[in-house]
């Protein structure tokens, strides 16, 4: 098998060091796709230390035949270099901090401080969070902590200890693009259908000299009644117009074509500072998926003293959509950029909404979110903030659909992630053969690296006919959660939905 590794923003595959990986295991699951890998490492000193450089940096493993098996990041190095071992964790950093508080100095009212961020460490490894905890403080006292914590934590911690004596080498551990749900903290208003939030560090203007109009295409998939869209403006000088806001056909990726809905706000309503400005539009039902442009534009003439802008997020994130302006009386490109928008329902959302909603806002390294199944269970969708988005999302999925089957989510080699419903008992099920392979429903053996997941697969041949089994749930047929794979062996082994160890629940006390 052959492993290789990428810069931190994607852009570039790293140069092959002259070390030897043997890939000791892999995995995946229904929750997330690709889920943990190990993988040892051998080399020289000098080459073994300079993987101590490879937090969070992409993995891909890919088979003897050439096609990717297992894809995520680095997530913990161990060297173990003559009498030393050095080691360092992803889940020993925090950039982004916040703390929690009761203040004294208000009756032990809760409260949080604002989040303090290190700027070149989100740049470098992604935005990491963490709120932090003081039964008893005040504001002075909490904000010392959170400065405190964030200097110590901004990049991951390493930590050299002595070992036995043994031979030299390393190991990789490393996970799915789903686990860094957990790096931020969800906090989603009531009625949210849809929106992407990433605070923004560029000002766009429009309504100038400059552009007419501004755009940012959207995908969206869920079944809702849209009423209203924010976004995020502020007013330069003092426009006497109306600073108009629609939901547009998207014709071909650049251009907003025909107009859905759309409402108006004051200019002189505005600010001149940044902030969202919710606009009521005409009722518009989604029904479906498809992709559409929110388009925002002036009523009046251009004017170079007085006019709008946007507050774009330069670093790319939401990929499911362009940033487009219209200059003259053509539609272009406009810079590489996110734009922030919400849009809000009449009720509660469906969950499957919610999940894309999560994920557009806090899935920092997915690629877009594509709904196969909508679940058809609504809830309210309003979130604290107190949770990370891994657990909500997590909770969402459990919920299921309503056909009483669960929700599925899975990440391919792109980073794009699926959500999709749990497939029915099939007439024909996969086999699972004696030695453990797994053949298809026409019975072709299939590749065991590939760890199939999210199938149902029924064991052949394995409990003699002449044992009687009908008083037992039927214990051939199964649904695969999870699958490992461990090359050295050529073994996948298979783990059914809803397993229980029986040999490790005890026994009950009696009385």
């Amino acid at each position: 098998m052959n492993v290789l590794f990428w810069e931190r923003d994607f852009k570039t595959m790293l140069s092959s060091l002259p070390v030897q990986y043997r890939v000791k295991r892999y995995s995946h699951s229904v929750f997330g796709g690709p889920k943990l890998a190990e993988i040892d490492v051998s080399g020289s000193e000098m080459d073994l230390w300079e993987l101590a450089e490879y937090a969070r940096r992409p993995v891909k493993i890919y088979s003897v035949l050439g096609d990717a098996v297992w894809w995520g990041y680095v997530a913990e190095i161990q060297l173990n270099i003559g009498p030393w071992t050095f080691g360092v964790n992803i889940d020993s950093m925090a950039n982004v901090v916040g703390v929690a508080y009761e203040d004294d100095a208000d009756a032990g009212q809760p409260k949080k401080t604002d989040w303090a961020k290190a700027a070149d460490s989100i740049t470098e490894y992604g935005r990491h969070e963490l709120l932090i905890t003081s039964s008893g403080s005040n504001e002075i006292h909490a904000l010392a902590a959170r400065d405190k914590y964030l200097s110590e934590k901004k990049y991951p911690v390493s930590i050299i200890s002595p070992r036995e004596k043994g031979e030299d080498g390393a190991k990789l551990t490393c996970r799915g693009w789903f686990d860094t749900l957990a790096w931020r903290y969800a906090s989603i208003p009531a009625h949210l259908a849809y929106g992407y939030e990433q605070p923004g560090d560029t000002n766009y203007s429009f309504g100038d000299n400059n552009a007419k109009e501004v755009a940012q295409g959207i995908w969206f998939s869920g079944d809702c009644n849209l009423v209203s869209i924010s976004v995020y403006v502020r007013k330069v000088g003092n426009p006497s117009d109306n600073l108009k806001v629609s939901l547009c056909v998207n014709a071909d990726g650049i251009t907003p074509g025909a107009e859905l809905t759309s409402g108006t706000v004051a200019g002189s309503s505005l600010g001149v500072d940044f902030a969202w400005v919710n606009i009521p539009v005409t009722l518009y039902p989604f029904t479906n998926y498809d992709s559409y442009f929110i388009k925002i534009t002036r009523s009046g003439s251009q004017d170079a003293a007085n006019y709008y802008q946007t507050h774009l997020e330069s670093v790319v994130v939401y990929p499911l959509g362009n940033y487009t302006v219209l200059i003259g009386s053509n539609w272009a490109l406009g810079p590489a950029a996110d734009m922030q928008f919400r849009l809000y329902s009449d009720d509660i959302i469906e969950t499957s909404q919610q999940i894309s909603t999560l994920v557009a806002n806090y899935g920092q390294f997915i690629a877009g979110i594509y709904v196969d199944h909508q679940s058809g269970l609504y809830t309210a969708s309003a979130r604290d903030g107190n949770a990370n988005a891994y657990y909500e999302i997590s909770e969402l999925l459990k919920m299921g659909t309503s056909n009483y089957r669960r929700l599925l989510v899975k990440i391919d080699e792109f980073r794009r992630m699926l959500l999709y419903e749990e497939p029915v008992v099939p007439s024909l099920a996969y086999l699972i053969e004696k030695d453990g392979s797994l053949r298809d429903m026409f019975d072709t053996g299939l590749r065991k690296e590939l760890c199939p997941v999210g199938v149902w697969a029924r064991y052949k041949d394995i409990i003699p006919g002449s044992v009687d089994i009908t008083k037992l749930s039927d214990p051939s047929l199964m649904f695969i959660d999870e699958a490992e794979y461990i090359p050295n062996e050529d073994r996948l082994s298979l783990t059914p939905r809803g397993f229980i160890d029986p040999f490790q629940l005890g026994r009950p006390r009696d009385g």
